[in-house]
């Protein structure tokens, strides 16, 4: 499948058609015909026939392990509830089939590891959709890490309080179905985004957790305090807070270096409070994405948030989940 060519089309199929799979439809339609897609694939047989119908593919169906038989399909964007990630994973690698998966990776480290295996036995291709990685303000932050530009780093800080009232979905109200609440769905966004530009691996995780809300079944707030390790070994502290009950929206990634402090938001990014021209980039962060992970299927481009990369961020989900449960520092 992997075919350097630049008229080589990436064939692939939809797999979850439900609200969140639009960002990846309409992607993927702006990136024809470079992608095309061949199949829209639901547990619900209207949900797939309409998104078909809507975004063009070739055909819709109910039966993924028959889909993946065909034999032509090269590549499965996975818009699943997250214990399906690992199952719908693994089935596609050994099928000889790329996977984009939509965040987090999976519910623990066990069902990550068994992902990874697969995609490496496999030799293909497995990404995880962190869409923020592909922010403008991301992407700039990220060359300006790579040149030294804020000098060594001393302190990290995600903040991602938001105000939630109701799960957007069902299935989120559940912890056998999510692996949690506010870490797995919003969380897992900054821990990703902060181990990615800041190219640190965890050390030791701390993390405490509270529960108050009827509306699901897992944590509402989150406080993590972590230990990562540059590349020379020196570690930075770090923090993480999650809040699903702060009326006052607040999303934001501070870097603090010897010499300058970046603050990091979806369409802003700061130098010691002075905001930094973002360039014109093509599409929005999905478009980029998807874009990449094309690239990355044919061969073009080496894969991102794949393989260890990948497991770096559910390494800290799983340790802070047993650092409350232990109530101690989890080691690495």
């Amino acid at each position: 499948m992997g075919d350097n060519h630049a008229d080589k089309v990436l064939r692939v199929a939809m797999v979850g058609c439900g609200n969140h799979a639009k960002h990846h439809f309409r992607s993927i339609e702006a990136l024809k015909p470079s992608i095309k897609l061949v199949a829209t694939i639901d547990v619900h047989p209207e949900r797939a026939r309409m998104a078909a119908e809507k975004y063009g593919a070739e055909r819709w169906s109910t039966d993924y392990e028959k889909e993946l038989a065909a034999g032509d399909i090269d590549a499965v964007i996975l818009s699943l509830p997250h214990h399906l990630h690992a199952p719908y994973t693994v089935a596609a690698c050994e099928a000889g089939v790329h996977v984009l998966c939509e965040k987090p990776m999976a519910r623990n480290i066990d069902e990550g590891r068994k992902m990874k295996e697969a995609a490496d036995q496999a030799g293909v291709c497995l990404m995880i959709a962190f869409n923020q990685r592909f922010d403008a303000s991301a992407l700039v932050a990220k060359e300006m890490l790579a040149a030294g530009e804020i000098g060594p780093l001393h302190h990290l800080s995600m903040d991602y309080m938001v105000h939630v009232i109701e799960p957007s979905t069902t299935w989120r109200r559940s912890v056998e179905e999510t692996g949690g609440f506010m870490l797995p769905l919003i969380g897992s966004h900054g821990i990703d985004l902060m181990l990615y530009l800041s190219d640190t691996q965890p050390r030791r995780v701390y993390c405490e957790m509270a529960h108050f809300s009827s509306n699901w079944e897992g944590e509402d707030e989150v406080a993590i305090v972590m230990a990562l390790a540059d590349q020379c070994g020196v570690e930075i502290p770090a923090t993480v807070r999650v809040s699903a009950h702060c009326r006052q929206k607040r999303t934001v990634l501070t870097i603090a270096g010897a010499e300058h402090t970046l603050a990091i938001e979806r369409n802003q990014l700061l130098m010691d409070g002075k905001e930094i021209a973002l360039p014109e980039l093509p599409g929005d962060c999905f478009y980029r994405q998807m874009e990449y992970f094309r690239d990355a299927a044919l061969g073009r481009k080496p894969a991102i948030s794949a393989g260890d990369d990948a497991l770096r961020t559910l390494t800290v989900i799983d340790s802070a989940f047993r650092s409350v449960k232990e109530q101690q520092p989890v080691r690495l």
